[in-house]
């Protein structure tokens, strides 16, 4: 006796056609929203690395504000001629966006306004921050006196800040700044960082 074969109808191979597309579609759709959020990822890390580095650099740097080559000058009542200047801002730019102060590179004890320049500083203008390496103040416009530390076709800076804190505890006042940066990558705005870092001004006590 003949057994009549079995196999899959038209309707049915349509629909496991069509399951099957379901499943390579869900499949790439996952593949492509994995790699995006790999890619955001990446994106997001370059972004912090470069507010980062800015940030440990002028952290770094106003560490050093006013401090002067020989300090047992300073114990004889020797005036200090290095210090930190008062906040100010690009004009255009936010409130207390810019810093100079200056100390002692060579370690003579003098202020100079030669090489090597011992005048600093650091500024936003126009989505960059920018360092001081001349004496020119923070709304000059002057290219050679301020270069760029962040890359203008890669980061836009959106806030450099600088807040000075005052803190007295027996007798003796202890000053520091409070950095805050944010910025976001010029390809992708949406991806934003906000960073903020407290730098104790160690050769600005105040007795």
């Amino acid at each position: 006796m003949n057994q009549r074969q079995k196999g899959f109808g038209l309707v049915e191979l349509m629909i496991s056609i069509t399951l099957g597309l379901l499943l390579m579609t869900s499949v790439v759709k996952l593949l492509q929203d994995s790699m995006k959020s790999n890619g955001d990822l990446a994106a997001s890390k370059r972004l912090e690395n470069n507010l980062h580095a800015t940030l440990d650099l002028v952290a770094r740097d106003l560490r050093r504000s006013g401090a002067m080559g020989d300090p047992i000058r300073q114990l004889w009542g020797v005036n200090n001629p290095f210090g930190r200047d008062p906040v100010s801002a690009v004009d255009g730019e936010a409130a207390a966006s810019c810093l100079t102060f200056s100390y002692d590179f060579d370690g003579d004890g003098g202020l100079d306004a030669n090489a090597p320049e011992e005048r600093y500083g650091f500024r936003l203008a126009s989505g960059v921050v920018q360092m001081r390496v001349a004496g020119n103040g923070c709304d000059t416009q002057d290219d050679a006196s301020w270069q760029d530390v962040t890359t203008s076709g890669v980061v836009n800076v959106s806030q450099l800040q600088f807040v000075v804190n005052t803190n007295t505890a027996r007798g003796v006042t202890q000053q520091s700044v409070q950095i805050q940066i944010a910025g976001h990558l010029v390809r992708d705005p949406e991806i934003t960082r906000t960073l903020s870092r407290r730098v104790r001004l160690r050769n600005d006590l105040l007795l």
